[in-house]
């Protein structure tokens, strides 16, 4: 594997290259300014997040080496991001060591126990977790808030959400619905199995509570508990889109949601 030093004790961290990685680890345990991580203002207080540049250097354990195979640089330091994030998350619950590998749809397994999310993009990763008795699910995603995405809104709108897209300059609207609806996927196909397109939901925003609401239209979509709407929170600097939602309820049946954190200014 190219650019990669690989361990033969399974089991043992192995270190990234220094030409994919070149910035030493951020210390998530003793500075997260809110600048960095703002899911403080998205997630309920039981929700444990990290977020860090994406442009560290970080061990992986040989069976995460693997997931990389063929990947490309910014993909490799993406992953070592997203891995040492949620580290940090599984670290603060109490829970240490092991490879964190993924599973048939290419999600994070987390420990027995846990529910959580990861995402990354260029220069920022983050990772949220809490245990199945505080939440049955949650999604996590952050985007570039500087990326025009308005070429991918024939396949991610709805027609009204089309109108709403069209309405924020710099294709920033597309981006922050991308987003949405890419935290709702992370938490609904694992309790479901149910592989969603973007038009198999509709989000509505509330502006002014950073608040957004995401239903269910596509019929054949399972619904949870019997629900099919589901509120989170959104914040948007002048850097990153980011978004979260938490799903609430009884693993068997399905979801309520929570109503999130304190209104963001952004």
């Amino acid at each position: 594997m190219s650019g990669f030093f690989v361990g033969r004790r399974k089991g043992a961290l192995v270190d990234i290259s220094r030409s994919l990685i070149s910035k030493e680890l951020e210390d998530l345990h003793n500075s997260r300014p809110e600048s960095m991580n703002p899911y403080g203002r998205i997630f309920p207080p039981f929700v444990v997040t990290a977020v860090c540049s994406g442009e560290s250097r970080h061990p992986l354990y040989p069976e995460e080496m693997a997931l990389l195979r063929g990947a490309s640089p910014r993909r490799a330091c993406e992953f070592a991001g997203g891995r040492i994030c949620a580290r940090q998350v599984l670290a603060d619950l109490g829970i240490r060591g092991g490879p964190l590998l993924a599973g048939g749809a290419g999600a994070p397994e987390w420990p027995k126990g846990i529910v959580g999310s990861i995402s990354h993009t260029t220069g920022r990763c983050v990772a949220a977790a809490c245990r199945i008795r505080d939440a049955i699910g949650l999604g996590v995603d952050v985007e570039g808030s500087d990326v025009d995405n308005r070429d991918i809104t024939p396949v991610l709108c709805t027609e009204s959400e089309r109108a709403w897209v069209d309405s924020i300059p710099r294709g920033r609207g597309a981006t922050l619905l991308l987003s949405v609806k890419e935290s709702f996927f992370k938490g609904y196909h694992p309790l479901t199995g149910f592989f969603l397109e973007f038009d198999d939901v509709e989000v509505t925003f509330i502006r002014v509570a950073n608040r957004f609401m995401v239903r269910l239209v596509n019929d054949n979509a399972p619904s949870l508990l019997g629900e099919r709407e589901f509120s989170g929170r959104y914040w948007v600097d002048d850097r990153f889109v980011y978004t979260g939602l938490v799903l609430m309820g009884r693993k068997a049946d399905s979801v309520g949601t929570h109503p999130g954190a304190m209104p963001g200014r952004g």
